[in-house]
């Protein structure tokens, strides 16, 4: 199924799967990471997950570190990770063991 792009606010279209399961947040964030070539950084993350929400997290930024961090728990059977560059302005991208 082909859903519009979280990384580009639906100006693309992206297929809405991952190689294996994920929990509905830790998806979305696979395929906003996923969609963006040049990486997303944690606050564009977190406003695109929670900017439709009255009441986000009191801490998005936290929460979006640590569902990164589930979401590669998972990810690690399909070799693939979430990473980030680290330090304030961090960019977060998919990574794929080659085959």
């Amino acid at each position: 199924m082909m859903i519009p792009c979280p990384a580009c606010h639906g100006k693309g279209q992206v297929r809405e799967i991952s190689p294996v399961f994920l929990p509905v947040s830790q998806l979305r964030i696979y395929n906003m990471v996923r969609g963006a070539p040049y990486g997303l950084t944690a606050e564009q993350i977190t406003s695109r997950l929670y900017g439709d929400r009255e009441n986000p997290p009191k801490f998005p930024m936290q929460t979006v570190c640590g569902l990164v961090h589930a979401a590669n728990r998972r990810l690690a059977a399909a070799d693939q990770k979430i990473v980030s560059t680290g330090g304030p302005g961090s960019v977060y991208r998919l990574l794929t063991k080659p085959t």
